[in-house]
């Protein structure tokens, strides 16, 4: 997690008054379309495309969210936590938070790395000089030539990528590039127009689609949403908001939060008795693990290895720790893959990739 922020307050704060409504609309944006297009739940696209993608995408629509201004009390989300919250917050964080709010999503060309430091890059969109940015996570994962969906933003007095930032193939680049065309009303065969700042941001789902078209590939199912699915996925989405209640999930860049909660458990069909057993990461012992599961708010102390993880007033499950792993004891499969992608989200420092099985019951 190369740039990582604390950003706990403002996911929290996601959940106040207008903004999951506002957030849903913007998230509709970004993965409606694909979303019903193949009659699928966000969870099902993450499990096409791995946890670590579908949170980045998650980012990419929130980080548009953030810039936006919309017809209600607060018009912008950043704002109103600012005012509300900001004083609350670190220098370092509130610059980054304030980047976030005037960024641009736009792609750019890898043009030099210097290994686990910076890389540079040029906009192929606005054109300009080169920009350098620190990142050694991406400075690591990238090459010359590729190309890269990102916010640059300036944080004190460094510039760097925000979490959203999408790793583009030559094909979607020239999908990309063609929506953009369309767009803006230009035919294939004519030049890209330069946007204007706001022209841009006005089009940044269009980067989100691009980049899944071609991800996803064959692979997207087959099939058409009726007018109730439809009418159910935009609560769904909406749900997403108000489900992002608290810490930074685990992105390559962690502005991101997952959103992998369900409003409920109470569809489980199958009472299978599950365990999903999460490793501790490297250096991380059970003193260091403790503290953080006894102030989550989305879990209950029950004695002193064990917690009752909680949504709504239900118990969900049982997280145990025993020796070098956090067990989580669930009824189901379902709520195993759910509880999966909420310790993964809300424990993304100290936990790594959980292993889920069923426990037979003699």
């Amino acid at each position: 997690m190369s740039n990582s922020h604390d950003l706990k307050g403002l996911f929290k704060f996601l959940n106040r008054d207008e903004w999951p409504h506002c957030f849903a609309m913007v998230f509709d944006d970004h993965l409606g379309q694909t979303l019903k297009a193949g009659d699928m739940k966000f969870e099902d696209l993450a499990g096409m495309i791995g946890n670590e993608w579908a949170n980045t995408l998650w980012g990419c629509a929130f980080e548009d969210f953030l810039t936006q201004e919309f017809d209600v009390a607060g018009v912008n989300m950043i704002d109103d936590y600012m005012k509300r919250r900001g004083w609350k917050e670190s220098a370092r964080t509130k610059a980054y938070i304030r980047a976030l709010r005037t960024s641009t999503m736009s792609l750019y060309r890898v043009e030099q790395v210097v290994p686990g430091q910076s890389l540079s890059l040029r906009d192929v969109i606005r054109g300009g000089d080169d920009v350098v940015v620190s990142d050694p996570g991406m400075a690591r994962s990238v090459k010359v030539g590729d190309h890269l969906a990102a916010r640059v933003v300036e944080e004190l007095n460094r510039l760097i990528l925000a979490g959203g930032a999408l790793l583009f193939s030559d094909e979607a680049v020239a999908t990309l590039l063609d929506s953009l065309r369309e767009a803006y009303g230009k035919a294939a065969d004519e030049p890209l127009p330069q946007p204007t700042e706001q022209e841009l941001r006005s089009v940044a789902a269009l980067f989100t689609l691009s980049w899944l078209t071609h991800e996803l590939g064959d692979r997207l199912p087959q099939g058409k949403a009726s007018d109730s699915e439809a009418v159910e996925g935009s609560e769904a989405n909406e749900a997403v908001a108000v489900d992002a209640n608290g810490t930074e999930p685990s992105t390559a860049h962690t502005t991101t939060v997952s959103v992998m909660e369900e409003t409920t458990c109470s569809s489980d069909t199958e009472l299978t008795p599950h365990e999903v057993r999460f490793p501790l990461a490297a250096k991380v012992l059970q003193k260091d693990l403790t503290p953080h599961l006894d102030e989550a708010d989305w879990l209950q102390k029950h004695s002193a290895k064990v917690w009752h993880w909680h949504h709504e007033g239900q118990i969900l499950g049982a997280a145990e720790l025993k020796g070098r792993h956090l067990t989580l004891s669930v009824e189901s499969a379902a709520r195993a893959k759910w509880g999966a992608e909420v310790f993964s989200w809300k424990l993304s420092e100290l936990l790594r990739e959980p292993e889920i099985e069923a426990v037979m019951v003699q």
